[in-house]
């Protein structure tokens, strides 16, 4: 079995941007759990545990059905938080640009994975790049330095692939290898 999902990544100046500014979002009054900048990507579907034997399979329909796609291009938007500023867990920048196209693509890569018993995203696809986790939070956690960020004007990037990617969980955090590219 190999645990998987697949996603897009974001360029090196996204990802520096992200870097650098984990020194003033470090300033949250509680513990956050911060995905490494080298780590940040955008989910397009997580698959889990997949048994290795229907990699093929899975690889040759997600080709198929997104093959001559396009590229696109997405940009940072707003910072912002699940499930609720009262109860927050995950912390996330949000995408502009062409995010009806990347919806899109989302859906297209959920409709061709239901013939192997994939289940399309219930709550609906809300694009983000997920920075950090908070396993508890105090009642009164001021996460304004995160919602309060500034962001790059010109941190926009061409999506011009995603990847099968394989997740191997390890007590320091996740290591991320690139099973396969697919190109838009």
């Amino acid at each position: 079995m190999i645990r998987c999902f697949l996603a897009i990544n974001l360029s090196s100046e996204l990802k520096e941007f992200i870097k650098k500014s984990l020194i003033k979002w470090r300033t949250i009054n509680c513990k956050v759990k911060w995905v490494q900048p080298e780590n940040c990507h955008i989910t397009l579907k997580f698959l889990g545990n997949i048994p290795s034997s229907q990699l093929v399979e899975i690889n040759n329909t997600i080709e198929s059905a997104t093959k001559n796609f396009g590229d696109f291009e997405l940009s940072l938007s707003s910072p912002g938080i699940f499930p609720s500023p009262n109860r927050p867990r995950i912390l996330w920048l949000g995408l502009d640009g062409e995010v009806k196209k990347l919806a899109k693509l989302q859906n297209i890569i959920d409709t061709s994975l239901k013939e192997f018993g994939f289940e399309a995203e219930k709550k609906g696809f809300i694009p983000h790049i997920t920075v950090g986790r908070i396993k508890r939070s105090p009642l009164n956690v001021n996460i304004d330095p995160f919602l309060k960020s500034s962001l790059p004007n010109n941190c926009s990037f061409k999506v011009k692939e995603f990847y099968l990617m394989q997740s191997t969980l390890t007590p320091k955090g996740p290591i991320y290898t690139k099973l396969r590219a697919f190109p838009l």
